[in-house]
């Protein structure tokens, strides 16, 4: 063996023992992966008796055995089953699945049908053909497994055990211990979604539709998925473009590997929760330079009581996603006012996540943005600041072209009349008193209410907690003699979450705001006061950590001040996760989380009653199209999948007028009608999306292409992406080749 191969080989042998930590974890994680491969179900369905008839309110894609006990059947009667809200391939509803004779000599008789579903469906009707009653009992069971879950968990536990003993054996703990801790964090804040249900939240099923609409709109080839074609009963909803869904295509595509969408869902809470604990972590060692305080505020952030409950009592995914990021952005934000301000892009990338997370919580973080600048420019010294206004100047321009193709259509759709843009503003009647905003062990159940009471009010809490971790800080900064720089920062995040906690109160001024036309306008998106309690929680979690930190430093031996600290922190946060596990109710039938069109009406156009009244009128059912006037026209090959829609017309006789041909789709601008290959002018009737009826035979093609500007804006944004890859790239191996100096404290 030469020496080459041999230097090569011992290189690739194990240098280090596995730990017992490592043995542990390795075994688990076998463990569970053998225990979810053998754990699987096949889906079956007891349905109620009815002798007259069976509703199935949706099946999924697949292959299924529908088992019929009856009796007394007549002559010539025959078991039908039919999906009534499928339109046949000639744009006709009802669309017969399997038919057989029932035998009439059997008093007690049997049969077993198999249908074959290309896509999921509703309205499965199961009926006996004559109308006497004879079905005693419908059975339903799929054929394959209702989804691949149990195969990807353990594809996942192997892979986690094989990086385990990997790391274990060829890197020095020191080097990955540190990911490792705060992936467990991560982890433990995820113990609701270890379950075969979910919580349901107030918005679950809103953003379990933007999720499966998503993917469905991917899987008919569109890209970006600018039409929700799942939510408003099918007929498409613009939340996926007013509500910006980044973060959900990652989740979408595992749904390509048949993983229901409830698992699909889980592990993206599950990867917001361990970057809740990661961001934080590395924003506050930044800033601060201490590894004990970064922990210790990873710790209190990622089990915060807000958002424990945004995560799980409220399921606000997009709120919950802006959470996640939040410190991020503010190391961003420390990094070009007070630190490395060759580490702009850190504040381009944070302000980004938030964007494209929750539209909503960028204004908030606009407002912290705009107070710190302030307060930097109170302290603006002049000789060489001038280089952090230009980082700021570069971190902005970047923002902005990194989400061009988010702001684009935005901007565009800003301009039309939709529910969202001409609603009240109620922010003022949401705020919170002091009662509740610092409860230690608040219930797990409620609503959000108006002013005037508490009872019965969902959890609206920062934890009093964290009131202690900022009396200890304060206790703290007292004591010293000059103030130091971690100090320093300590009071501006101090700062920040009294502010917030202002705002979120019931004496904030909202209700005065609200009279001036201007300030009513900017407000009343936001909703409910209460959501600034979100930015509150992390900046006095920050200053809780560095509060415990300096009070044990002066304080030898009272160590065990941090331990109590902790421990009513964890257990104010493990008795909120009880009692949201204990009373809150649970979804678990993943062919309803499929089939779900939960919508609600703030992107549809505002036309006073007609809004609700759409709602209530078109449903799965009205999913066809119509022709408007009195000319009978023939369809064939029709075919829709996802916004996409494709048919062959023939009129039978001459159109008499102006006539229209109405598609099931919920009428928004940039959508693109071919006739015989020919762009013809897309309409609104009655909301829905139409066209002039053609006068003879053609082939009609639908499909929703937007506007050339919005694709010019996303090749920016996808130019801008790889120019700040590139530029972290050339950062990282500039710092790698030169000598790392120790992280400073912060020059707040």
């Amino acid at each position: 063996m030469s020496d080459r191969v041999e230097k090569k080989f011992k290189s690739l042998s194990p240098r280090y023992k596995l730990t017992l930590i490592h043995k542990m974890i390795i075994i688990l994680l076998a463990a569970i992966g053998l225990l979810s491969f053998t754990h699987y179900d096949i889906y079956q369905m007891k349905v109620e008796y009815n002798p007259e008839e069976v509703w199935i309110p949706f099946l999924k894609a697949g292959d299924y055995e529908i088992d019929i006990m009856y009796q007394g059947a007549s002559e010539g009667n025959n078991a039908v089953v039919s999906a009534e809200y499928l339109t046949d391939s000639n744009n006709r509803l009802g669309a017969v699945l399997a038919r057989e004779a029932l035998d009439p000599g059997d008093l007690e008789g049997r049969m077993i049908l198999d249908i074959h579903l290309d896509q999921g469906t509703y309205g499965i009707r199961i009926w006996p053909e004559h109308a006497e009653p004879c079905f005693e009992e419908v059975k339903v069971q799929r054929v394959q497994l209702l989804d691949r879950d149990n195969y990807f968990i353990c594809a996942l536990c192997f892979l986690g055990a094989a990086v385990t003993a990997l790391l274990g054996w060829f890197v020095p703990l020191e080097k990955y211990r540190d990911a490792a801790i705060l992936t467990g964090i991560g982890l433990a804040a995820s113990l609701p979604l270890f379950s075969d249900f979910l919580l349901e939240g107030d918005d679950l099923k809103f953003h379990l539709a933007r999720l499966e609409g998503l993917y469905q709109g991917l899987r008919a080839g569109e890209f970006p998925v600018r039409i929700n074609p799942v939510q408003t009963e099918l007929f498409g909803n613009l939340t996926a473009t007013m509500y910006p869904q980044l973060f959900l295509y990652p989740a979408a595509l595992l749904r390509f590997l048949d993983i229901s969408v409830m698992l699909s869902y889980k592990l993206l809470v599950i990867s917001l929760n361990i970057g809740a604990a990661v961001f934080t972590f590395y924003a506050v060692k930044r800033m601060i330079g201490s590894v004990r305080a970064a922990y210790i505020a990873s710790l209190l952030y990622t089990f915060s009581l807000y958002r424990l409950v945004d995560v799980y009592y409220r399921a606000a995914l997009g709120e919950a996603l802006a959470m996640t990021f939040l410190p991020l952005l503010v190391w961003g934000i420390y990094e070009v006012l007070w630190g490395d301000k060759k580490r702009w892009h850190i504040l381009a990338i944070g302000m980004t996540c938030v964007i494209q997370s929750h539209i909503l919580s960028v204004a908030m973080a606009l407002v912290f943005l705009v107070l710190e600048t302030i307060v930097w420019l109170m302290s603006y010294k002049g000789k060489g600041e001038l280089s952090r206004i230009l980082a700021g100047v570069k971190a902005a321009v970047a923002t902005f072209l990194l989400n061009l193709g988010t702001i684009v259509p935005l901007l565009f759709f800003s301009g039309e009349n939709f529910v969202g843009f001409s609603m009240d503003c109620y922010v003022p009647d949401f705020g919170v008193y002091f009662s509740q905003m610092f409860s230690l062990f608040p219930s797990a159940v409620g609503e959000s209410l108006e002013m005037g009471t508490t009872k019965g009010e969902m959890p609206l809490t920062v934890g009093g907690v964290l009131m202690v971790g900022v009396l200890l800080f304060c206790v703290a900064a007292h004591r010293e003699k000059k103030r130091s720089k971690t100090t320093r920062a300590g009071l501006h995040c101090l700062g920040f979450g009294l502010v917030s906690l202002g705002l979120s109160s019931w004496i904030f001024p909202w209700e005065r705001l609200s009279q001036n036309d201007f300030w009513r306008e900017v407000i009343t998106p936001l909703q409910y006061s209460w959501r600034f309690l979100g930015p509150a929680s992390l900046f006095l979690c920050i200053v809780s950590a560095i509060g415990l930190c300096l009070f044990a430093s002066q304080s030898e031996g009272k160590n065990w001040v941090l331990g109590i600290f902790l421990t009513v922190a964890l257990g104010s946060a493990c008795f909120l996760i009880d009692s949201m596990t204990l009373q809150m109710d649970v979804i678990n039938d993943e062919m309803f989380l499929e089939g779900n069109t939960e919508y609600d009406s703030l992107y549809m156009y505002d036309d006073g009653e007609e809004a609700p009244d759409f709602a209530m009128k078109m449903g799965v059912a009205e999913n066809y199209i119509k022709a408007m006037g009195g000319t009978q026209v023939e369809y064939t090959e029709y075919h829709k999948e996802g916004t996409t829609i494709s048919v062959h017309t023939v009129p039978l006789e001459k159109p008499q007028g102006e006539e229209y041909l109405m598609f099931p789709l919920y009428y928004y601008p940039g959508y693109e009608i071919l006739v015989n290959g020919e762009r013809v002018e897309a309409i609104s009737q009655h909301r829905l999306l139409a066209c002039r009826l053609p006068e003879e035979a053609s082939y009609i093609q639908v499909s929703y292409k937007g506007y050339g500007s919005w694709r010019v804006a996303d090749a920016v944004s996808w130019l801008m992406a790889a120019a700040m890859i590139g530029y972290m790239i050339w950062l990282h191996r500039k710092e790698k080749g030169a000598k790392q100096n120790p992280v400073k404290a912060t020059s707040f």
